[in-house]
């Protein structure tokens, strides 16, 4: 049987509400919906981030911004290194996915 841990969870009323809604719907608890929305949310950025190392093999940013320059977009090429996708960056450690500093 798989561990089960307790953890406090406070959501805008208009989150609470939709997915209030939508367990009516499916026939589901809240805490059932809300466990299988973490686990698919997690299973989507950890299979994007093998997806994207993978795509990446050794390419380093360095070598996008030559390319990036020569295709003349000055300005989204100094926006892609100072702004992670959905404010996380993908960690080189086995601790998973950091909040990008700001």
């Amino acid at each position: 049987m798989t561990a089960k841990a307790a953890f406090a969870l406070k959501l805008p009323h208009s989150v609470t509400n939709a997915a209030s809604r939508l367990t009516a719907v499916y026939g589901v608890s809240l805490n059932h919906f809300i466990a299988v929305a973490v686990a698919e949310k997690i299973g989507t950025l950890e299979s994007a981030d093998v997806f994207f190392e993978q795509r990446a093999g050794k390419a380093k940013p360095s070598d996008m911004r030559s390319v990036l320059q020569k295709a003349r977009c000055g300005k989204v090429a100094r926006m892609c290194f100072k702004r992670p996708l959905f404010g996380l960056s993908p960690s080189r450690s086995k601790s998973g996915l950091h909040r990008a500093h700001q």
